[in-house]
């Protein structure tokens, strides 16, 4: 059975991967570094934990992409969850 916390790792190994690529590649709609993603990284997992969380923004966009779910906060939460497959 694939838990909550399963799906966060999951949701968090692809998010950082397309977040760092995102700051790569477009630096000038980021106000950090790649050297800060990790910190960013971070502050979202806590985010998606407590439901608090912006969807804006390229990394997110494209991690739905990857997973195949819509890019809105209600897929992301039951994705999240484990509603989805």
């Amino acid at each position: 059975m694939i838990t909550t916390q399963d799906r966060l790792s999951e949701w968090m190994e692809v998010y950082s991967k397309e977040l760092l690529r995102a700051v790569e590649k477009y630096p000038e709609d980021y106000a950090y570094k790649a050297d800060f993603v990790p910190v960013v990284c971070e502050r979202m997992r806590q985010a998606l934990i407590s439901g608090d969380f912006n969807k804006e923004g390229r990394a997110i966009k494209a991690t739905c992409k990857y997973f195949g779910i819509s890019y809105s906060y209600k897929a992301i939460n039951e994705f999240l969850k484990g509603e989805t497959q």
